[in-house]
């Protein structure tokens, strides 16, 4: 409910300020690095709720694949997905969203150092801590991704001989 409730506000705005300036609106989310997420929202509101929206838009999103592939993704599956398990999905999972989110290297770079050292459930397994000690997962990380892929590549290159 609470991610159709966003789709609804978005076309709701939509209705209520037909006549926003979408070169502005543009030019604002390219400064942000968020022009592709815009036109996916757009375009989920406009596939899900036939929500009208300008031709300019309609034209950017036919000529990006990732927006294009995003809303198509995102809308034949949306029904028919629990709310929990459509918002609990990983970016492994849904790729295409990493792609829509990272439109300037900035935002490349801080997601590649975020997805270092941010633990994950890999990371919890890996070694179980008690809450005080929860800090140190960020110390493991880096660790465990390291004896995991020199230990992958070992046996690739053993495997080669």
């Amino acid at each position: 409910a609470e991610v159709l409730l966003k789709v609804c506000d978005l076309a709701e705005l939509l209705r209520v300020y037909p006549d926003l300036n979408w070169n502005f609106v543009g030019r604002q989310c390219s400064k942000l690095g968020t022009k592709r997420v815009l036109l996916f929202a757009l375009g989920v509101a406009a596939q899900l709720l036939q929500t009208p929206i300008p031709e300019q838009i309609k034209r950017q999103i036919k000529n990006d694949i990732i927006v294009r592939t995003s809303i198509k993704q995102v809308c034949s599956e949306f029904f028919q997905r629990s709310e929990q398990s459509f918002r609990d999905r990983t970016y492994v999972e849904r790729p295409y969203l990493i792609k829509l989110a990272r439109e300037r290297w900035q935002d490349k770079v801080s997601y590649l150092i975020t997805t270092i050292i941010s633990p994950n459930q890999e990371d919890l397994a890996f070694v179980s801590l008690p809450p005080q000690l929860s800090f140190l997962y960020y110390f493991l990380r880096p660790v465990r991704l390291l004896l995991k892929y020199s230990f992958a590549s070992k046996q690739l290159h053993n495997s080669q001989d």
